[in-house]
């Protein structure tokens, strides 16, 4: 089951390949007003202000689960289901049956970079690394690529998180194509345009980039360079691909000196204003998994994603179905109150309608508080 993707769409984890990480707790705050440029929408208005906020809400939460996870209790509450762990051919089976049978289908993702972040390995067989793919000729590293999304797709899988854009770096390792900007922008386009061809949506990570960073942020806080260096290297891959295909995009928890000043990219306005005036982007956004160090030292998984939403982002990932009640009750707090305005909840609502390819005016009048 493929996406319907109707928007140019831009977002996946910086994450270990269990993609686990614990949960902090301080209190959030968040400017109330929508992030400029992060209000577009394909969607009509009247109509997505007709449906109801605890609804919209729902579609806010991107939760991973492992194998045997209660699927079915969790797919009329939130926007997306991920894979972890190491799901086999049945189990995942299993997960699609469940998201079909739900009134609004959550989005069905994977974590398939390749090398040591491979969720499918058990089931497609190995996809090597982005180095190995990056030393391939180039015919023998798009085969690969062709046949693995049409496997996924197979699979029934909407979305990927890879290819992993970061420009080099000892955090990441073989998750880097290269340390050359120009390698990666090519490597990542062969990975982009098979999935896009067998229509598995592509999230493009860890946007503005991790390879200078200190550290993987799934283990603790990590800075960038400042700006005008990534400008110089680590963003030039987004400058190249951006506009060539429909993708996603997934913010980093880095810390960006010169833009985010010393709040994490995935919790910062600063940085969603980037995307959008930098390479004019107005489609769907999702944080690096919550639990990660770089947001648990500082903050719990709700009040993140109050500040994540808040900020500009529309899908909020984590991997904990237990946090589901507190995201949705602090979400849903914060509409009321006023710290996350209803322009940007129906931003970020739209934005997750578009890529599911589910018209807002044909469920005015179905959904409700409870069940769709």
């Amino acid at each position: 089951m493929g996406v319907v993707v109707v928007v140019l769409v831009l977002g996946a984890c910086a994450g270990s390949s269990d993609g686990t990480a614990s949960d902090g707790s301080t209190p959030a705050t968040a400017p109330a007003a929508e992030t400029p440029g992060r209000t577009a929408t394909t969607a009509p208005a009247s109509c997505i202000e007709q449906l109801p906020v605890e609804r919209l809400v729902r579609l806010v939460p991107f939760v991973l689960v492992p194998p045997g996870g209660d699927v079915a209790g969790l797919v009329d509450r939130v926007g997306g289901i991920g894979l972890a762990g190491r799901p086999t051919e049945a189990s995942v089976a299993a997960m699609r049956t469940a998201i079909d049978a739900a009134a609004l289908p959550p989005l069905f993702a994977s974590d398939e970079e390749g090398g040591t972040v491979q969720r499918l390995a058990g089931v497609l067989g190995p996809l090597p690394s982005a180095a190995r793919i990056a030393s391939m000729p180039l015919p023998q590293a798009k085969s690969t690529y062709d046949a693995y999304a049409a496997a996924m797709a197979e699979l029934g899988l909407d979305l990927d998180f890879a290819p992993a854009l970061d420009v080099g770096g000892e955090a990441l390792g073989s998750r880097s194509y290269s340390d050359d900007p120009d390698v990666v922008a090519e490597r990542a386009g062969l990975f982009i345009d098979a999935m896009t061809d067998a229509g598995v949506l592509p999230v493009l990570k860890h946007f503005p980039g991790l390879g200078d960073g200190a550290s993987n942020t799934d283990f603790g806080a990590a800075e960038t360079a400042p700006l005008p260096d990534l400008e110089r290297r680590d963003l030039l891959p987004y400058r190249r691909l951006l506009g060539r295909s429909p993708v996603a995009l997934m913010m980093s928890h880095a810390v960006v000196p010169g833009l985010t000043d010393g709040m994490p990219s995935s919790l910062s306005p600063a940085a969603y204003r980037y995307v959008a005036d930098t390479f004019g982007f107005a489609g769907l956004t999702v944080t690096d998994t919550l639990g990660a160090g770089a947001i648990a030292t500082r903050w719990s998984v709700p009040d993140a994603a109050v500040l994540a939403v808040a900020a500009g982002t529309d899908m909020v990932l984590f991997t904990d179905a237990g946090e589901l009640d507190g995201v949705l009750d602090a979400v849903t707090a914060a509409v009321t109150d006023g710290r996350i305005s209803t322009a940007r909840l129906h931003a970020a609502a739209s934005a997750v309608l578009t890529v599911q390819g589910v018209d807002p005016c044909a469920l005015v009048g179905r959904l409700d508080t409870g069940s769709p």
